[in-house]
């Protein structure tokens, strides 16, 4: 399946894999005729991002998670390149839902038998009072405490499981709700504070933590999953629904493929996307929608 179109990006800074040193010389050594870019810190992703451009790679495997992958859907979808992924990052959620092996050398060793599936992407078209900015996501986005938990998650040194653990004990007593005005297939979802405000493509966030347990990657369909400000007496019965991945009221699950969000206060607004922060300011109008069948991924 691979030849030499073929790029590998190895994300040093996605994660708490070890082994990459041992998937770098692997791939020097199964793969001597593609070419290898590693990311050593924050200054070398535009170089990579650059080389992904080129018109010779077709493949182009990524070492990373979900915030590494984001960072390439633009020209993968763009330039109809293929994904591969050897999965690296703290939840790995796009690897899980593919069913993937999350160990990424046992991915590298197999990795010439996977076929190309193509799967859905998410869009997100934010309007701010001066321009407009449109962001592909392959996982989620969310806006409620989840946005919250990203950000804290991202300040801290201790990654994986038990990173987002910490931050989102950090962050569960200390959130105020987003109050907001969603319309679903131009369906009006009544204006409430929300501690949960998330669009969902695949079920889970990551680490096998399902938010939306319908959800699939390729049936042309975003899944909302709204949660109102509650008594917290409640979050022990929500958590426990979550664990056994029901989706049962309070929450709320309404499936649709185009969304469009109204906020209250456009003064400055904190996403995730694909569990990357995103500060916003004076948005006038969130509007999101699915592409069907727009990324090639090597399953």
């Amino acid at each position: 399946m691979l030849t030499e179109k073929t790029l590998f990006v190895i994300n040093l800074l996605s994660g708490t894999d070890k082994s990459r040193e041992t998937i770098i010389t692997s791939i020097q050594q199964k793969y001597p005729n593609s070419d290898l870019i590693v990311i050593k810190t924050k200054n070398d992703f535009p170089i990579a991002l650059q080389k992904s451009r080129e018109e010779k790679y077709q493949f182009v495997i990524i070492n990373g998670g979900d915030g590494t992958i984001n960072s390439f859907l633009p020209i993968l979808i763009e330039h109809n390149k293929v994904l591969g992924i050897l999965p690296s990052g703290s939840g790995n959620g796009l690897a899980r839902s593919l069913k993937l092996d999350l160990n990424g050398n046992k991915v590298l060793n197999t990795i010439q038998e996977k076929t190309i599936q193509k799967i859905d992407v998410g869009k997100l078209n934010i309007y701010q009072k001066e321009k407009k900015e449109s962001v592909y996501f392959s996982c989620a986005i969310g806006f409620g405490i989840d946005a919250a938990i990203a950000e804290n998650f991202e300040s801290q040194k201790l990654r994986g499981f038990w990173g987002y653990v910490q931050a989102s004990l950090k962050t569960i007593f200390s959130y105020h709700p987003i109050k907001a005005r969603v319309l679903v297939d131009d369906i009006l979802v009544p204006d409430k504070s929300y501690l949960i405000l998330s669009i969902m493509n695949i079920p889970q966030y990551g680490n096998d933590f399902y938010l939306a347990p319908s959800a699939r990657i390729d049936d042309a369909t975003l899944n909302v999953v709204l949660l109102e400000k509650i008594n917290m007496l409640v979050y022990p019965y929500v958590l426990y629904n979550l664990i056994r991945r029901k989706e049962k009221s309070p929450m709320q699950y309404i499936k649709g493929k185009s969304i469009e969000i109204n906020f209250h206060n456009t003064n400055t607004i904190i996403l995730h996307i694909d569990g990357e922060p995103k500060y916003l300011n004076d948005v006038q109008q969130i509007q999101i929608e699915i592409i069907p069948n727009c990324l090639q991924v090597l399953c």
